[in-house]
């Protein structure tokens, strides 16, 4: 088993002129995106994790993360309003920024790639900002066409993609719980290293004058 990752260097307080305005930031997907790690919730889940980082670089109270991932869902799922939290998509979007991170459990249950961009073309159109997130490599099927089709599909659409798939798969195996979920540390080095440098441009043209 590979050891720890590093901790992460703490973050530094961004030079803002303040709008006042509160960003909100939702979070949808899978158990990966919930944060699980193996069969129990990580320390660091992603909404933890980003969170306690917006707090350190705009102030607390400046950015508000919320989780409405789902596990063992799909995009499918996501887009019927059938995974248990969310209605059909965008009913439950109430944010300036969503990310979406789904394409393991589609692959998993024999979801095609044609049927998945299908979904994602619907889950592209939002009263919000959209970010599309990879699914991590996994063990036992290949998440590489989904991927692949997510990228393709934000590029369609304008959507700026944080490729935690590319990143996750320079690391190797052994940072994965199990065969799909990222480790707590993982799951800070996604956050910090994939999602981050997407969203804070975002967050800050809405923060800072």
């Amino acid at each position: 088993m590979s050891p720890p990752l590093p901790p992460l260097a703490a973050m530094s307080s961004v030079a803002c002129v303040s709008t006042g305005t509160v960003v909100r930031i939702q979070l949808f997907g899978d158990s990966t995106m919930a944060g699980y790690s193996g069969t129990t919730l990580a320390v660091h889940t992603p909404q933890v994790a980003l969170q306690a980082d917006m707090d350190a670089m705009f102030g607390a109270g400046a950015v508000s993360v919320e989780n409405r991932a789902v596990g063992s869902t799909s995009s499918g799922r996501l887009v019927l309003g059938t995974d248990g939290m969310n209605a059909p998509w965008p009913a439950s979007v109430d944010a300036d920024i969503v990310v979406v991170n789904h394409g393991i459990n589609d692959a998993a249950t024999g979801v095609s790639p044609l049927a998945y961009r299908e979904n994602l073309e619907v889950l592209a159109v939002a009263p919000a900002q959209v970010v599309f997130e990879t699914p991590n490599p996994v063990e036992d099927f290949e998440v590489v066409p989904y991927a692949r089709t997510m990228i393709a599909v934000a590029s369609a659409h304008g959507i700026p993609v944080a490729d935690t798939f590319t990143y996750v798969s320079g690391l190797g195996r052994n940072y994965r719980a199990d065969w799909a979920h990222p480790r707590d540390d993982l799951y800070q080095y996604i956050v910090r290293l994939s999602l981050e440098p997407v969203l804070v441009p975002m967050v800050k043209s809405l923060r800072c004058r």
